[in-house]
């Protein structure tokens, strides 16, 4: 039997075409080679599967499965069916790996053992003539980020398939959440998440991708799961208002305390309403807020409006 590669890279698609061959182009052109690239496809009704199938027969490294439309949770599942590394990556088909993406998350996985997952930066491409560098969450920062939102790109991961495989691999019950659903595991079991803070991963923003056709129901997860992490406890997490308001590296970080102004207070506070009713809980809420506004007066202005809400 031949031997396993390093990393398996797990590529789901669903009508794209237009998009895939770039997108395996820049798998095959990293400067770390002993990778499988396992591609599903997923029920596409578009040239997909022909295009897959041709790409296949130009490089060994590429394994080519063909199902009934499941979903990207479903294909990727019967993707890490096929997976034999022990390490697990991935791309979207209409986004690109940048540099030496492979190269560089395999030196770190090799200096640091005790990670389970290293992610990186992204860059959005919203045009052809049009990109923005995504925020970037700092190690020290990520955890905290979690109660707030997805912070990872799922195509910037490199994680160890065994815990993936221990937690029961990807939901096929979360819609188009099924990442968030597996950091959010991931998480409470205690599994170690490591960032590179560098740019080596393209996201392409269209109108046909996952995100933008299924927008309603990946806030609708996304609100599910933020409401059960609000409230889970386990050696994984010490509570969340403990977690964010331990440390006031929020704010002195001009990007980050400058996000939860805008969506913290919008978001979780009502979330935590919903699950904290005594006032012990709304005076740590208040020092949550402390931490997310350097400012005394701005906060002042919020806490009157919030505990108008809290007494109704």
């Amino acid at each position: 039997m031949k031997k396993a590669p390093k990393i398996s890279i797990l590529m789901p698609v669903y009508n794209a075409a237009e998009t895939l061959t770039a997108a395996v182009d820049s798998v095959l052109k990293q400067s770390f080679n002993d990778f499988e690239l396992v591609i599903v496809n997923d029920g596409s009704t578009d040239k997909s599967l022909e295009l897959v199938n041709k790409l296949a027969k130009s490089d060994s490294r590429i394994k080519v499965y063909d199902q009934e439309n499941q979903g990207v949770a479903g294909a990727l599942n019967t993707a890490l069916g096929a997976a034999r590394a022990p390490w697990i990556a991935r791309i979207d088909a209409d986004d690109r790996y940048l540099g030496d993406k492979l190269d560089l998350q395999h030196q770190f996985i090799k200096s640091n053992s005790d990670v389970d997952m290293v992610v990186t930066g992204s860059r959005l491409v919203t045009s052809e003539v049009s990109t923005k560098d995504l925020p970037f969450f700092r190690e020290r920062d990520l955890k905290r980020s979690f109660f707030v939102r997805n912070p990872i790109v799922h195509g910037t991961v490199m994680v160890r398939r065994s815990v993936i495989d221990s937690l029961g691999r990807y939901s096929q019950q979360v819609g188009p959440t099924e990442d968030y659903d597996l950091w959010l595991k991931m998480l409470v079991n205690g599994s170690k998440i490591a960032a590179l803070p560098k740019v080596l991963y393209e996201r392409y923003d269209g109108a046909q991708t996952v995100s933008a056709t299924n927008q309603s129901a990946q806030m609708q997860y996304t609100d599910h799961l933020k409401k059960w992490l609000w409230t889970h406890q386990s050696p994984g997490i010490d509570g969340p208002l403990k977690i964010m308001s331990a440390n006031r590296s929020y704010s002195k970080d001009k990007e980050l305390g400058k996000y939860f102004k805008s969506k913290l207070i919008t978001q979780n506070i009502e979330i935590a309403k919903e699950y904290h009713h005594c006032r012990k809980d709304i005076r740590a809420i208040y020092q949550l807020l402390a931490v997310a506004t350097s400012s005394f007066e701005g906060l002042k202005v919020i806490s009157s409006k919030l505990l108008k809400k809290f007494r109704n």
